[in-house]
């Protein structure tokens, strides 16, 4: 799946195996699930996002800074770089995981 410049309330994808790249996607909120495919963002915005997956990844950037979220992360063996995060902003990270690694960053 591809989307650039794309702006809708609420953005859903379904995986089994295949990537997701959004490039400047905005909306209320984005809900990612898969089994093994990966998940990359640029400059993302949505007040809300969610990704559930056995080993796929989510990586890339979205946009304000990391105090405008609240991010609830849970990986068994995945690298997790929101682990230390316990901003509490109005904005949230919701991530779930097998063996996925979360790589965000945000753009301020």
């Amino acid at each position: 799946v591809y989307a650039e410049n794309v702006q809708a309330k609420n953005f859903s994808v379904q995986t089994v195996s295949g990537e997701t790249t959004l490039k400047n996607v905005s909306g209320t909120k984005a809900d990612f699930s898969s089994t093994s495919g990966g998940v990359e963002l640029n400059k993302a915005d949505f007040r809300e996002i969610r990704f559930s997956t056995v080993s796929g990844d989510i990586s890339g950037t979205v946009a304000g800074s990391s105090d405008d979220y609240t991010a609830y992360t849970d990986t068994v063996s995945g690298h997790n770089s929101l682990s230390s995060h316990r901003g509490r902003g109005e904005r949230t990270l919701d991530f779930n995981s097998t063996s996925g690694s979360f790589n965000i960053d945000f753009t301020k």
